[in-house]
C-alpha cells in the first residue's frame, strides 16, 4: 500500500461519515433548526467552546453567513457569546444548557436509528468498532489527543 491508497481510503471514509451523519440528521426533522444549525450545535457539543472564526472554518463558511446563524441561535438561547478568557476582544460561542439539551435529544434519536439498522450489536463487535475507531483517531488525528 502507498500513502496514495491510504489517502483514497481516508477521503472515502470521510464521505462516507458525512453520507452516514447527514442521513441520521435527517431523522431529526426539528422545525425550529435548519440542519446547519443543528451541527452548529453539534459541533460545539463535542468540541467545547470556539470563537466565531474557528466555527466558520469548522463549518466551511464564511464569517457572515457563520455570524447570521450564530445570531439566531443565540436569540433562541441555545448559543451563549462570551469573552474568551485568554483573549477579552475574542467572542466565545458556548453551548446554553438548553442548547446541550437539544443536541442530546437529537443524538438519541440518532443513536436509537444507528443501532436499529445495521444488525446485530454484540459485546465483541462493539469492542472491535471501538478498538478500529481508537486506531484510526490516533492514526489520523495525534495532536487532538
Amino acid at each position: 500500500m502507498t500513502e496514495d491508497d491510504v489517502f483514497r481510503r481516508v477521503v472515502a471514509f470521510i464521505s462516507n461519515i458525512h453520507s452516514i451523519e447527514s442521513d441520521l440528521a435527517q431523522l431529526i426533522q426539528d422545525q425550529e433548526l435548519t440542519p446547519l444549525q443543528q451541527n452548529i450545535l453539534r459541533i460545539l457539543y463535542f468540541s467545547g467552546p470556539k470563537n466565531l472564526s474557528s466555527l466558520s472554518q469548522c463549518m466551511n463558511m464564511n464569517l457572515p453567513n457563520s455570524s447570521r446563524e450564530v445570531k439566531r441561535l443565540s436569540e433562541a438561547d441555545l448559543i451563549l457569546k462570551g469573552s474568551s478568557p485568554f483573549d477579552k476582544r475574542v467572542t466565545q460561542l458556548t453551548l446554553t444548557d438548553s442548547g446541550k439539551r437539544k443536541v442530546e435529544e437529537g443524538l438519541k434519536l440518532m443513536k436509537e436509528s444507528l443501532f436499529s439498522s445495521s444488525g446485530e450489536w454484540t459485546p465483541h463487535r462493539i469492542e472491535r468498532v471501538l478498538t478500529s475507531l481508537t486506531i484510526l483517531e490516533n492514526e489520523l488525528f495525534p495532536s487532538h489527543h
